[in-house]
């Protein structure tokens, strides 16, 4: 029981990482504003859970396949932050690996979830229609 009740209060806490980071992100004006808040969010991501959010030179199925265990969620909200940053970004070499990513991810719930989200299927339909 102790177990359950520590791996709670973590997934809980990176829950408020992520919503924090997303909030920034949603807010961001620019991609550089954002960089910094998933510096921020790395920082504390990476003492707590030995995960970065900035893993951008990994594959996409690899880079999902990182996040096994963590809830759909939180999986959800990583995803929406690098869909966020890739629409802030100017060009589309950066866009890319973002938009590549948060496809992935947004996927990965599609297979876990148990609910169907309209708003997730728009999303991966916007992302897919970026990519091509």
């Amino acid at each position: 029981m102790a177990q359950e009740d520590r791996l709670k209060k973590q997934i809980d806490q990176l829950a408020r990482v992520l919503a924090r980071v997303l909030a920034k992100a949603m807010g961001a004006k620019s991609a550089q504003e954002i960089t910094e808040s998933i510096k921020e969010a790395d920082k504390e991501l990476e003492e707590n859970y030995s995960f970065k959010l900035s893993l951008f030179n990994i594959d996409s199925m690899e880079f999902a396949s990182l996040l096994d265990g963590i809830p759909c969620e939180q999986i959800t909200t990583i995803a929406d932050i690098y869909y966020e940053y890739a629409l802030k970004c100017k060009n589309k070499q950066e866009q890319y690996p973002l938009f590549e990513k948060s496809l992935a991810l947004y996927e990965k719930v599609n297979q876990l979830s148990k609910t169907y989200s309209v708003e997730r299927q728009e999303k991966i339909n916007e992302i897919k229609k970026q990519l091509s």
